[in-house]
């Protein structure tokens, strides 16, 4: 099960800015807009101004200032906002699971490759 603190510390580099928008907007949801203006300095309406560099940064932000607190209220959001925390990553999860990469044997796989042909 992932944790916001897992979804933090995740790479979000290659995010597009409306994923990074709806990352920073379901932690606002998660955390209230008290703690999560007092984290990040900036409204969730000022978002769309900001460059991909200023939103990773605010990502970092809440990096550095996680609070284990923080998980609670983690804990017992809907799906929906899960969708927006976790977005590209659990549907990169999904991909993963149905195509039964998990069970593969990749090594095998690359041993029985002939190379010189």
């Amino acid at each position: 099960m992932e944790t916001l603190k897992s979804v933090l510390e995740a790479s979000h580099a290659k995010k597009t800015k409306n994923e990074l928008i709806d990352l920073l907007s379901g932690v606002e949801k998660v955390l209230t807009p008290a703690v999560y203006e007092k984290v990040s300095g900036i409204e969730i309406s000022e978002l769309n101004t900001l460059t991909n560099k200023e939103l990773l940064n605010i990502v970092e932000d809440f990096k550095k200032n996680y609070d284990a607190k923080w998980e609670k209220s983690f804990s017992g959001v809907s799906s929906e906002i899960m969708k927006l925390i976790a977005g590209k990553m659990a549907a990169d999860e999904e991909i993963f699971r149905t195509s039964d990469a998990a069970s593969a044997d990749f090594a095998a796989e690359l041993g029985s490759i002939d190379f010189a042909t």
